[in-house]
């Protein structure tokens, strides 16, 4: 069943392995690897869903490996999924970088930049705190 879009980050452009030689497309420690197939952190339903997309049978071995090294470590089972890439389509352009935009929105915290009300969002529902708990000093600040 597809239940929709799944939020992704492109990484394997021909540009960003120049760039990074050598450097995994996914990372377990950043995104809600073990918090239940629902969604991640705080934020639930299909469009928090996390998963790795690969396109050939090195990149499988390579997540599956790193699968399993996660959960070896965690001693838990990883809820992120491995699927086959599709056809990847951008975000809006209101979604890009917005950690760090200067742009002022309205939040439930009051007027506020969107990289500030990604930093009050990520400590108030414990994402990175759940990080650093799981994966102690593994845990990657993003």
């Amino acid at each position: 069943m597809d239940a929709g879009p799944v939020p992704a980050q492109l990484c394997a452009s021909e540009e960003r392995r120049e760039a990074h030689p050598g450097e995994e497309c996914h990372s377990w420690t950043g995104a809600g690897a073990c918090c239940g197939a629902g969604g991640q952190f705080c934020d639930r339903g299909d469009s928090y869903r996390t998963a790795v997309f690969v396109t050939g049978p090195a990149e499988l071995a390579a997540a599956q490996a790193t699968s399993a090294e996660a959960a070896q470590y965690l001693a838990a089972p990883i809820a992120t999924v491995i699927l086959p890439a599709g056809p990847f389509h951008a975000a809006g352009e209101y979604h890009q970088d917005y950690y760090k935009s200067g742009d002022i929105i309205i939040t439930r915290f009051g007027p506020r930049t969107k990289a500030s009300a990604y930093r009050l969002y990520r400590e108030s529902c414990g994402r990175d705190a759940r990080i650093r708990q799981l994966w102690g000093s593994a845990a990657l600040d993003n």
